[in-house]
């Protein structure tokens, strides 16, 4: 399992290892919530040295594929 989804399921509590990407978001897990968002976004910060933008945090909660996309942008390998 990748960092990213290593931090994923940390925070959510959920076993990620053999969901498929498109299914880690809020619409199929309900431990992701506004308050897990943040934490995400707190996390993945301090563990790639990057700023997330308002906006980007926004689409980051569409699930993990779009958080791949906004971490590709800041130049982060996932």
């Amino acid at each position: 399992m990748n960092s990213l989804k290593q931090i994923l399921s940390d925070i959510l509590k959920v076993d990620l290892e053999n969901y498929p990407d498109e299914k880690i978001s809020p619409a199929f897990i309900e431990s992701w919530d506004s308050f897990a968002l943040l934490n995400m976004v707190i996390v993945i910060e301090e563990e790639y040295g990057i700023k997330i933008d308002p906006s980007e945090i926004m689409e980051m909660n569409n699930g993990y594929l779009s958080m791949v996309n906004v971490l590709k942008r800041h130049g982060v390998a996932i």
